[in-house]
């Protein structure tokens, strides 16, 4: 119960922010993280897993959630992104030397 509490702690300070990148930014992390852990997820159980992560009271919140959380699956795993999230950085030749 206190994990939960922490947890919907933590989703409400996400909330807070209003910063609609960093919510959606926490749940395709956490959509990624469910998929290392398990490669074979299939988009529906992926949305329940993340689902489940975010179990929400406000049942506003708690829809906005459950359409974040598909939409990671369904980027992730059928490769639908419209701009992709992971954490890159590009490689960039090296930069001559002038003697």
């Amino acid at each position: 119960m206190k994990v939960a509490i922490v947890l919907l702690a933590c989703v409400a300070a996400a909330f807070a922010q209003h910063h609609n990148g960093g919510m959606g930014d926490l749940i395709h992390h956490e959509v990624v993280a469910l998929i290392q852990a398990d490669p074979n997820l299939t988009v529906d159980n992926c949305v329940t897993k993340c689902d489940a992560l975010f179990d929400l009271i406000d049942q506003h919140d708690e829809d906005r959630t459950d359409d974040m959380c598909k939409h990671a699956c369904d980027c992730e795993i059928n490769k639908t992104c419209d701009h992709h999230m992971h954490v890159t950085h590009p490689t960039h030749h090296p930069h001559p030397t002038h003697p």
